[in-house]
């Protein structure tokens, strides 16, 4: 989990909390030196590409005023945006949800920090990470759990305190706790549901003629432009570079943008990535890194159809993909920015595919 150049600590635990995740990156950012070059309480406005200067053109506020009268503008050769694609929830558009969230019977995840008794029986929405993590969690507190994922079969455990249940097609009476489910069944007596339900791409400090927020159009041909689809930005080279005709290639990068990863590791790579190409342009090839999201794009098109929406929320989705991704963008960044030690080892891959056992005997332990 750690930044391959800054081991965690010995004795760190194999799923630490978030009060050492926070501990470790404080003494990441005191090992480098780095709080010299980071400015806190500040919100970026605007950044946008002056083709005369061939640099950005970035407009800063203090956070606690957005007042034009405290605005500073500064330009700067590359920019690195590292925001987080965590911060806006995502509600899905089910009938229904609307009124739940108003009654205070349904919150998204965003707001979960630890379980809480919120009456007898609990609908857990989404098997993402944090799906598993609230569900789970939310067992210990509640004597009915509902987890409604799309993969789901329908199923009862554990004498049915334990229910899965599939995509929810409609969200009925709150004061009923009533849902419907795609194949047609119901379930009554929810007294609560907890919405993991992802998070939108939000990069307001983009102007539209750079990014539009939109679905971007079929390909070929790649579009010109930048769009955002709040599932993912499109298009880019290595999963990081606008691959557009604005401004050059290798000016600007989107770090971690993919999700399914290991964090830590995936960003501090990319970050390697995003230096080779700064001081070397050429090394990224716009022809070449056509090809390969053409390519992508039709993987995912043999998957999803012509269901463009569908193509959108797979786009950044990684899973196992993201081992031999970062061993091709290791080998991309080479020379002074890599290291061949940082290269994954094979058990890693393994525990990936078995980390539900692992997490279970963990918790066991």
């Amino acid at each position: 989990m750690a930044y391959p150049s800054y081991p965690f600590p010995p004795g760190t635990l194999l799923y630490p909390p978030a009060s050492a995740v926070l501990q470790y990156l404080n003494d990441y950012a005191t090992h480098f030196d780095l709080r010299k070059h980071i400015r806190v309480k500040t919100t970026v406005q605007n950044i946008d590409w002056d083709a005369s200067l061939f640099q950005w053109r970035v407009r800063t506020t203090p956070t606690s005023s957005a007042s034009e009268a405290f605005a500073k503008e500064s330009f700067y050769d590359l920019v690195v945006v590292a925001n987080g694609h965590y911060r806006i929830p995502f509600y899905p558009l089910t009938p229904g949800l609307r009124a739940w969230l108003e009654s205070g019977k349904a919150v998204h995840a965003a707001w979960y920090r630890h379980a809480e008794y919120h009456g007898d029986t609990v609908l857990v929405v989404g098997r993402g990470p944090s799906g598993v993590d609230v569900a789970d969690e939310m067992r210990e507190v509640c004597k009915t759990l509902v987890h409604s994922f799309p993969e789901a079969t329908r199923e009862d455990r554990e004498d049915g305190t334990l229910k899965l249940r599939g995509r929810i097609a409609e969200f009925l009476d709150p004061h009923e706790g009533r849902v419907r489910f795609e194949d047609g069944t119901e379930e009554t007596g929810i007294d609560y549901s907890i919405l993991a339900t992802g998070y939108e791409h939000s990069l307001p400090f983009l102007p539209p003629h750079l990014l539009e927020l939109a679905l971007p159009p079929p390909i070929p041909p790649i579009p010109e432009k930048l769009y955002n689809s709040k599932f993912h930005i499109f298009p880019l080279a290595k999963q990081i570079f606008p691959l557009v005709t604005s401004f050059p290639l290798s000016r600007l990068a989107f770090l971690a943008l993919p999700y399914r990863i290991i964090p830590f590791i995936f960003a501090e790579i990319q970050t390697r990535a995003a230096l080779r190409a700064f001081t070397d342009p050429s090394s990224l090839d716009p022809a070449r890194e056509a090809v390969d999201i053409v390519s992508r794009y039709e993987e995912l098109r043999a998957q999803f159809g012509d269901n463009e929406l569908a193509i959108a929320r797979a786009w950044h989705k990684m899973e196992a993909e993201q081992f031999p991704y970062l061993d091709t963008l290791l080998q991309f960044v080479a020379g002074e920015h890599g290291n061949p030690a940082w290269k994954l080892p094979d058990w890693v891959l393994e525990i990936w595919h078995r980390k539900d056992t692992l997490r279970a005997q963990w918790k066991e332990l």
